[in-house]
């Protein structure tokens, strides 16, 4: 199972996306989009950290019985100051959103080390990879406020 996660920003909006790959499929199996509003309101990290939270989200909906089963999850993230930030327990922006991401993952890999069923993967930007330039694609629909499938947990109450 990969999942790519990103975020864009264009003509003034932002939002953060997250797509869903099994085995060796061409097309992702699932797809989330989530649009966080005006860019002058939301960072570039905390966009990054939710689409992180969207992949959790994601993996447990849909990856956690194969993860239970034995089968590896790999999380594409381009942003290499998000994965610093899940490596540490110091405050820093977006935190919380990173702190629920822990949350939901030791709930998903609670038979066993979280080591053994996911890992983190840092991917180049524009790689020219199939799920990085799909997940790039996602990403710009989301900034121009194209959303789908808003998780209840991103949800504004």
């Amino acid at each position: 199972i990969q999942i790519y996660t990103d975020r864009s920003g264009y003509k003034g909006g932002i939002g953060a996306a997250v797509v869903l790959y099994k085995g060796n499929n061409l097309q992702p199996s699932k797809v989330l989009r989530y649009h966080l509003g005006k860019e002058d309101s939301h960072s570039t990290h905390k966009a990054e950290a939710v689409g992180t939270v969207m992949a959790t989200y994601m993996a447990v909906l849909t990856g956690a019985s194969a993860m239970e089963g034995g089968e590896k999850l790999t999380l594409y993230i381009d942003c290499q100051s998000v994965i610093q930030s899940l490596e540490s327990t110091k405050p820093g922006p977006a935190q919380y959103l990173l702190n629920k991401f822990h949350r939901i993952m030791d709930t998903a890999c609670n038979k066993g080390p979280r080591e053994k069923k996911m890992e983190i993967q840092w991917i180049s930007a524009h790689s020219k990879v199939e799920g990085n330039e799909c997940i790039d694609r996602e990403a710009k629909l989301t900034a121009k406020g194209i959303h789908n499938n808003t998780p209840a947990l991103l949800r504004p109450r």
